[in-house]
């Protein structure tokens, strides 16, 4: 803050349950005259911070169009003894939007200030991502990741397996697992993943872009937590955040907002199936109990569409 007399109270706490993921955070509120400030320092090791320092350290010097979407960087240290990394940022008390319950212009909104990572070019942006191995499994999370190298024959055979596997095991209505099943034998069949180009259809993508990774301030949203940000499908992180919504109702919110035309019909098939994938992955019974019609079904007859065209 610049000023030597300023008193700082400082509380560490770590969030329950959650150890494994970070070491805790300490919460600083500093008084400097009639001024308050407050900040908090993540403190996790270097694995787990993933590429957010080179967000902040790197994607927004190189693209400061990205600054207004994340809390302002303080500083960010490494220990050279020991695999400990602090981040410290301004703390900013905003609250977690409520997705279910969002009125129209809020989720517009919420659009908008996302529309800001469209600025980053995918293709150049790779050169500053650290590696990250495929990984599948049961969360959300692993969405993005999954989808990194899905034009790859290897990785797209894995995602598919993947999903074969899921959709027969894990309580899906006969209709549906023939839906899907039908679904990924086309795809095979097809080789998809050869119509799939990084520089076309792929977008810089948040990663891990769930509810409690945005932050309502003020009139708009903020983004937190990019240890897992990478390029991939484009808005595939809107996939994550609006499922709720059914496929013509995510659909919707794309056209809405200027996102869907702007995308090929490959593009526009990775979405759907960015949609189906993320809905398996969230493993939870209303999902299994939606009407078909909801998601599943009109997401696989799109992508049939797109691949026999």
């Amino acid at each position: 803050m610049g000023d030597p007399s300023a008193e700082v109270h400082t509380t560490y706490s770590m969030l329950p349950g959650n150890g494994v993921q970070n070491l805790g955070f300490y919460e600083h509120v500093g008084r400097s005259g009639p001024s308050t400030y407050s900040f908090v320092t993540k403190i996790s090791t270097s694995g787990f911070f993933g590429n957010e320092p080179r967000f902040y350290t790197r994607f927004i010097e190189r693209w400061p169009q990205l600054r207004p979407l994340a809390p302002r960087m303080v500083c960010f240290a490494r220990s050279e003894r020991i695999d400990v990394c602090m981040l410290t940022m301004e703390k900013v008390d905003g609250r977690e939007p409520e997705i279910a319950n969002m009125e129209v212009q809020a989720v517009d909104a919420l659009v908008r200030g996302y529309v800001a990572l469209l600025s980053v070019d995918p293709v150049e942006v790779e050169q500053y991502l650290l590696p990250r191995p495929f990984a599948i499994g049961f969360n959300h999370g692993y969405l993005v990741q999954a989808l990194h190298g899905i034009q790859e024959p290897g990785s797209a055979e894995m995602v598919m397996l993947w999903l074969e596997t899921a959709i027969r095991s894990r309580g899906y209505s006969i209709e549906v697992q023939r839906k899907i099943l039908d679904l990924v034998k086309l795809m095979r069949d097809g080789q998809f993943n050869e119509r799939i180009r990084p520089d076309l259809h792929f977008t810089f993508l948040h990663g891990d872009l769930h509810r409690y990774n945005i932050l309502q301030w003020h009139s708009g949203y903020l983004f937190i937590d990019w240890a897992h940000c990478t390029t991939g499908p484009a808005y595939a992180d809107l996939a994550v955040l609006f499922r709720r919504f059914g496929f013509l109702g995510t659909v919707g919110i794309l056209e809405r907002n200027g996102l869907w035309s702007r995308m090929d019909d490959v593009g526009k098939a990775l979405f759907a199936y960015s949609l189906i994938l993320v809905s398996v992955m969230i493993d939870i019974d209303p999902i299994k109990k939606e009407d078909p019609e909801h998601l599943f079904l009109p997401a696989a007859r799109f992508m049939e569409g797109v691949i026999t065209a």
